[in-house]
This record gives C-alpha cells, structure tokens and sequence, in this order.
C-alpha cells in the first residue's frame, strides 16, 4: 500500500492545525489594528440604528399629520404660528382649527419630543407679478397684503417637529400647500 498516491490522515490533521494557528493569528492582528476589535462599532451602530428609527418615526408622523390638515376644511384654518408640546409657550394646536390630533407618545422608547410647531398661511396668485404672495399679516410672511379682497388663495401648512436623542436636539420640517 505504499505504492498510492495522496495524504495520510495524520498529514492532513497536521496541515489543518498549523492552517487554524495561522487563521486565528491573521483574525487577532486584524481585530487588534481595528480601532478596539470588532465590538467597539456595536455601541455606534447601536445609536445610529437608534437614530435613524427616531427619524423614521418622526417623518412618519410628521407626514401623518399632514394628512390629517389636509382632510380638513382649508377654510376653517386660522393662519398664524401654533405650537404643541412641554416646551410651548405660544397658542396650541385647538386654536388653529386642528384639533383631535394626537400629540407623539412619551415613553421613553418612542421619540423624546420636545414641541411640534404648526404655521399656516394663506397665499393668493397675484396676477400683477405672476406670483403667489402671502395675503396674512403674520412674521413669516414677507410679501405686501393685497389691497382687493382675496377669493381664490391656497393654504401653507409648514410643521416641525423637535425631539431629543442623546442630549442632541433633532428636527424635522414638511411643508404641504393645500387647496
């Protein structure tokens, strides 16, 4: 039987142990010039999958309570700035014509909001410039009041919701323009 070509079995279980020394050797230098191994990105992606879920939810409500602006009647919204939440010191939400919404949760899983600001505004085409121009007379609006009285105008509803993570305050703004 020496006459046979190929390994021995003593041969191959040589050959895998010094291939295992050398793989766990090349793991160990690789895990050792990363900056602290391979679980030093765990508590980074942690907070960046952490951060990127707040956002979703954010944009999620966000774009749901646009929605719901949209389904009311334009008409019934009184224009001016309004803000909901622990940090507001300006008109709330009930004053606008938006009521029955719902305010973000507050458990500590979900976002640690802080305030959801609402401003609407009425904008009108003036024929003269070929323009919308905003027909209220509130802070945002920069453009002169039209002196004939507007029948035809279009509803800007900017919202911005700030919440924390982390001790980083983060916003998110959507602005729709309704019939």
């Amino acid at each position: 039987m020496r006459d046979e070509r190929g390994f021995t079995l003593l041969e191959i279980l040589v050959s895998l142990a010094i291939f295992a020394v050398v793989v766990v050797g090349a793991l160990g230098v690789l895990g050792a010039a990363s900056a602290g191994g391979f679980l030093e990105g765990f508590p980074s992606g942690f907070a960046t999958t952490r951060a990127a879920r707040d956002v979703t939810a954010a944009a999620v409500y966000v774009q749901a309570f646009q929605e719901f602006v949209a389904g009311q009647n334009s008409a019934a919204l009184t224009p001016g700035t309004y803000c909901e939440g622990p940090q507001c010191s300006s008109p709330n939400l009930a004053s606008s014509g938006l009521s029955g919404w719902p305010v973000p949760p507050s458990e500590p899983y979900q976002l640690d909001w802080q305030r959801l600001d609402v401003t609407i505004e009425r904008w009108y085409w003036d024929s003269a410039s070929r323009a919308y121009r905003c027909s209220e007379p509130s802070p945002p609006c920069t453009f002169p009041i039209p002196t004939n009285p507007v029948t035809e105008y279009l509803v800007r509803v900017q919202t911005q919701l700030t919440w924390r993570l982390r001790g980083v305050t983060r916003t998110i703004d959507v602005e729709r323009f309704l019939p």
